[in-house]
């Protein structure tokens, strides 16, 4: 039964990119194409290897406490060779290649280890749980008919619900994941959450800056703020659990999002931006994981 829910997840995926692919006007994606400034495409590339520098220096924080920077390039490696299979696999593969990788190379108490994992999870939806409920208040209001000038209080009401909302679906994740929390507090100790919570501020910042340059690739000068806008809800949309990996629901949801006023940008160029950021935005991890898979096993641990 799982194995054909799988393949249905994918036959979805496939059916939903093939469809924003024929919608396309190709004379005019022609164009978008041969237009690509490739000196962004090249800051995109550093800002995603920034970006899970930055992750990885997260998940040594929870793992590690105090000796994280010792760890630091060991729990790189263990990050980005467990990003490929949690990327083109079921994501439960992902996750148990890095709990499994933590326990094997560096001594890492497996029960800690989902904990960990599950931390990073927590932590992703804190950070876009809020945005992504910004972004579609910003994004789509005059659908909504939302007459009421937004404030400060209004926004920080907002903001304060999605947040609830998203420790309550990461309290749930944790539960159908078999963590316990009293392994999550173990991990989440005052010390480590504090560096933990800006580290996963700053990830995703850089993640913004990333599809930022796409834009600009795709000869889009919007302001930087706009993607901001975008990414989250896309993103927090690949987590309904009907297609493979998110793939083609993010896609989907990035062209839709993209055409939206205060952005309006045409469909073929919102196509390619998201294309790009599957491309070249989860490539270049992909990438890096395999590098670091041939270079060879990890030097030890030194927990604290």
């Amino acid at each position: 039964m799982k194995k054909f829910a799988t393949i249905l997840k994918i036959v979805i995926s496939l059916a939903i990119i093939l469809f924003l692919l024929r919608k396309a006007n190709l004379a005019q994606s022609a164009a978008h194409l041969s237009g690509i400034r490739y000196s962004f495409i090249l800051f995109s590339i550093v800002f995603i290897v920034a970006g899970q520098f930055v992750r990885a220096q997260r998940l040594a924080v929870m793992v590690f406490g105090r000796l994280a920077n010792r760890n630091f390039w060991n729990t790189m490696r263990i990050q980005m060779i467990s990003f490929l299979p949690g990327m083109i696999t079921p994501a439960k593969v992902g996750e148990l290649a890095k709990v499994y990788m933590l326990q094997a190379e560096m001594d890492v108490p497996t029960a800690r280890g989902l904990a960990c994992f599950a931390a990073e999870r927590v932590f992703d939806l804190l950070a876009l749980g809020p945005l992504a409920a910004l972004g579609i208040f910003v994004l789509f209001r005059a659908d909504l008919q939302i007459s009421l000038a937004p404030g400060w209080a209004h926004i920080a009401a907002l903001v304060a619900l999605a947040a609830a909302s998203a420790a309550a679906v990461g309290l749930l994740w944790l539960r159908r994941r078999g963590v316990s929390l009293r392994d999550f507090r173990r991990t989440v100790t005052p010390e480590r959450i504090i560096e933990a919570a800006l580290l996963s501020l700053l990830y995703w910042g850089i993640v913004f800056l990333e599809v930022w340059c796409f834009c600009k690739s795709a000869l889009f000068d919007t302001p930087i703020w706009h993607p901001a806008l975008v990414v989250p809800p896309a993103l927090m949309s690949s987590l309904v659990p009907i297609t493979f990996s998110g793939f083609g629901l993010r896609e989907a949801a990035m062209v839709i999002l993209f055409q939206r006023p205060p952005i309006a940008t045409s469909y073929e160029r919102a196509l390619l931006i998201s294309l790009m950021y599957d491309i070249i935005g989860l490539g270049v991890p992909a990438l890096m994981g395999g590098l670091f898979w041939v270079s060879g096993k990890s030097n030890g641990n030194a927990q604290d």
